[in-house]
């Protein structure tokens, strides 16, 4: 019964914002800011709390105090001091928040789609600093000057992608290993060698409290609200330094940064819209075909296999016959806002993943148009069993499977009649992958570790239950005990901007 009571009186979203944001008018944005680093970058050897205390609960206690005006920025209405002890309060208020929100309640697979909001944030804060923020500047380094996704780039970043890898690389670095200060020191070696480029690069990242309350009152920096709020990875991620009056530059925390690293290319570039999805689809899709032909060169891919099938109809980018089993591989980039993964409704859900729903209605169409005795390439894919299908997207959705989508919205139907899945590819056969994960499973094919068809029936099976099942497909391979792959495109990036830094700074590589 006390446990009833409790949960009974666990306040709602609505009700918490309006508790804190009247405790936090009475202090200043500045004090509450400050607060929020000592404690975020504080050592703790309590596990649950230091759950508790990661960032994304305090960074957005930062989010409503800068957004909200009658917060000043420097001193509240009555000179009091925020406390440590005022701060953890209104953490535990908003980690207490009832989470079972009454208006979505009655929808089949809330539970799921809480589960799959909840994981956004705490499996980003528990991913490892990767160089995968070079991805994007290596694809486009590729490309000639001339190409409109260069010029895409150097409109959005500032500069040229080699120039943005460089620079991305070394402050990376210098922040590295709980470092939390930029200082005139450590940059100087960077000024005297990239001049403008560094100042257009802090640019990207760096704002003051004032620049930030400006940031904040944008359409997209309140695109999320309510129950979304709380499993919004910070939104600070966008602006990762925040501009000290003493000229250093704090870091908000590495993770923090690292992410708004890794994202700043596509948050820029979504700006774009249209125009920045239309080039670099090709990009993103020549990637994914590049990958899987390196891992299972016998794979055809989408300009062979119209070569050969007619220019019309539907494709994928690469249709592999392994004998016993096929694999389809499709790519999609898109927009992807935070609200794919962050929505509630499965209606709205269902409208939000539609390239995702396109993906896989494309791969269900491949499989069954290469078993057709009239297809040219019928003879190397008819005789196998089980088809699987791989999508993958420009950014982690937490899909996870054609099943867990299915779960998600239980009471909809995802696709088509003449789509639905058949015999040879149940829904839980079909992958849902964001870009670096695609690339764990690839290169550790292409490296002889794992067998893809071993790995897909073993993903397959385990994601059916929630002890075995794993968010990401490169985590099933886990089970060969095998070390993580080398990415050669994250890997030859960072060693060619390692060098070019050197070079500039005349030091040895």
């Amino acid at each position: 019964m006390a446990r009833s009571v409790a949960a009974s009186k666990r306040p709602g979203i609505e009700q918490a914002y309006g508790e804190i944001i009247n405790v936090l008018r009475q202090y200043g944005a500045h004090s509450v800011v400050q607060v929020t680093l000592d404690e975020m970058w504080r050592k703790h050897e309590d596990k649950l709390e230091f759950v508790k205390r990661l960032p994304w609960l305090q960074l957005l206690l930062v989010k409503w105090a800068l957004q909200d005006k009658r917060v000043g920025l420097t001193f509240g209405p009555q000179y009091k001091r925020y406390t440590p002890e005022q701060h953890l309060a209104l953490v535990n208020k908003l980690w207490d928040i009832d989470y079972r929100d009454k208006s979505s309640a009655a929808h089949a697979g809330a539970i799921w789609r809480l589960m799959r909001r909840i994981m956004n944030v705490q499996f980003d804060f528990q991913k490892q600093l990767t160089w995968s923020f070079l991805r994007w500047p290596a694809l486009i380094a590729r490309l000639p000057r001339s190409h409109r996704a260069r010029e895409l780039f150097a409109q959005a970043m500032g500069m040229q992608p080699e120039t943005y890898a460089d620079l991305a690389m070394a402050v990376f670095s210098v922040l590295h290993d709980d470092k939390r200060y930029l200082d005139a020191a450590s940059l100087r070696p960077l000024t005297l060698n990239y001049g403008n480029d560094l100042e257009k690069f802090l640019a990207l990242f760096v704002r003051s409290l004032g620049e930030l309350r400006d940031e904040l009152q944008t359409d997209p920096a309140r695109r999320t609200r309510g129950m979304a709020e709380l499993h919004e990875f910070p939104y600070l991620q966008r602006f990762p330094l925040l501009a000290l009056g003493d000229g250093r530059l704090q870091l908000w925390h590495p993770l923090v940064f690292a992410r708004g690293l890794e994202n700043a290319v596509h948050l820029r570039l979504s700006a774009m819209e249209q125009a920045y999805t239309e080039s670099y689809s090709k990009i993103f899709e020549s990637y994914v075909t590049e990958l899987a032909m390196n891992s299972c060169p016998q794979g055809i891919p989408e300009t062979a296999y119209r070569q050969r099938c007619g220019p019309l109809g539907k494709a994928v980018e690469v249709a592999i016959p392994f004998g016993s089993c096929n694999v389809f591989i499709e790519a999609k980039l898109s927009l992807f806002h935070d609200d794919v993964i962050l929505e509630d409704d499965p209606t709205v859900l269902k409208h939000k993943t539609q390239r995702v729903r396109t993906a896989i209605e494309q791969g269900r169409g491949i499989a069954h148009s290469v078993r057709q005795a009239g297809s040219p390439v019928h003879p190397e894919f008819s005789g196998a069993q089980q088809d699987y299908l791989i999508v993958v997207t420009s950014r982690d959705l937490l899909l996870v499977s054609g099943d867990s989508m299915q779960r998600l919205m239980p009471d909809t139907t995802l696709f088509p009649i003449e789509c639905a899945p058949d015999a040879r590819m149940p829904l839980n056969q079909i992958f849902i992958l964001d870009i670096s994960d695609y690339e764990q499973v690839m290169c550790t094919v292409a490296e002889g570790k794992v067998n893809l068809p071993d790995l897909l029936e073993r993903a397959s099976t385990a994601n059916l239950n929630m002890v075995d099942g794993r968010l990401q497909l490169s985590e099933h391979i886990d089970w060969a005990e095998v070390s993580r792959p080398d990415i050669p495109l994250i890997s030859g990036a960072t060693a060619d901007a390692h060098k070019r830094v050197s070079l500039a700074l005349g030091t040895s590589v």
